[in-house]
């Protein structure tokens, strides 16, 4: 949340929505933050099971177990009701066990390394020094490094269509893996990097060299900026601009118009700026955000959403569904 990082991390300003109205909520639905903690957890379990080589009925009780525990001190509903917000979390379960199980297969018998990441950026007012240990990275048979995360959030919206104008993935969930992805290039060079979530699991393929460095010197510098004054950037709406660029209709003046009901919501549903009260103190129309929609083609919303999402959208593909589909090529050069 690029806003909101600048007021509570930078500024320590923490603004909330006071209403001594009582909201009408069911308090036994679960927000979204119990939902990721719980996806967390039992995708923890998953990947301990898998990197110990036991079995999905092992790996399933593990499972079982995170959600009865969750259960028991009241973060998650119980009987019916609990398993219905629960959706077909037992298949997701099993896609995940299956992908974490190919990763260690293919990358667990080596050490591992740590990539540190040491480097200097310029930025409007001088270089930026950064200097963390980013994780674990292994090495296959081949040599290719991999990296195993994963994400309480689903990587893929609804069921995946055949329609290929539609890119199914949640990109704005996939960009802290991007920016780990990237980070890891910079460090310590090319890698492959598994991705696992609720639902959908995803490879980002790696980049040449120089590639990666522009990509990690583009989003530093747009978190830099936005360090500085609210970034004209919201990762929702972002996204729906750039689904509806690249559909077989889409134009800038109806990416505009999604982004923009996303943004404002409608009588049935609150959008970004009613659920938000940093983009609505910053931003409180969409054209305070993205321009005016006669500009669309020339909008800095819409720019930015190309930038942060074209390359990720190139990277980012599907787990393969058998050992030898993994992809262990060289890093493509992508450069001119």
């Amino acid at each position: 949340h690029p806003v909101r990082a600048l007021y509570e991390q930078r500024l320590q300003v923490r603004w909330r929505d006071h209403d001594d109205t009582l909201q009408e909520r069911d308090v036994a639905a679960p927000d979204g933050l119990q939902r990721w903690r719980l996806n967390e957890q039992w995708l923890r379990a998953v990947v301990r099971a898998a990197r110990h080589g036991a079995s999905w009925e092992t790996a399933l009780d593990a499972v079982q177990r995170v959600w009865r525990h969750a259960t028991a001190r009241g973060a998650w509903p119980a009987g019916h009701w609990g398993d219905a917000l629960g959706g077909d979390w037992l298949r997701d379960a099993e896609v995940a066990w299956r992908q974490a199980t190919r990763y260690w297969q293919q990358c667990g018998h080596g050490a591992a390394e740590r990539d540190v990441l040491d480097c200097s950026l310029p930025t409007g007012d001088g270089a930026l020094r950064w200097l963390d240990v980013i994780g674990e990275v292994r090495r296959n048979a081949s040599g290719a490094r991999h990296r195993l995360l994963w994400l309480g959030h689903a990587l893929i919206d609804g069921l995946r269509r055949d329609d290929s104008s539609r890119s199914p993935w949640r990109l704005d969930h996939a960009l802290p893996a991007w920016a780990t992805h990237l980070a890891h290039h910079v460090a310590g060079g090319p890698l492959h990097t598994w991705v696992l979530s609720p639902r959908g699991c995803a490879i980002l393929q790696p980049l040449a060299d120089d590639e990666a460095q522009a990509l990690w010197q583009m989003l530093v510098d747009l978190w830099w900026r936005g360090m500085r004054q609210p970034s004209p950037f919201e990762p929702d709406c972002a996204l729906a601009w750039f689904q509806r660029l690249h559909k077989r209709d889409g134009s800038a003046t109806a990416a505009w118009d999604d982004a923009c009901a996303r943004y404002e919501g409608s009588a049935h549903r609150d959008g970004r700026r009613q659920r938000d009260p940093w983009l609505r103190q910053c931003y409180p129309t969409f054209v305070a955000l993205a321009g005016p929609r006669e500009q669309a083609a020339h909008s800095l919303f819409g720019q930015l959403a190309t930038t942060v999402y074209g390359p990720l959208r190139a990277a980012i593909t599907s787990c393969p569904s058998s050992l030898d589909e993994t992809n262990d090529a060289p890093a493509p050069d992508r450069g001119p």
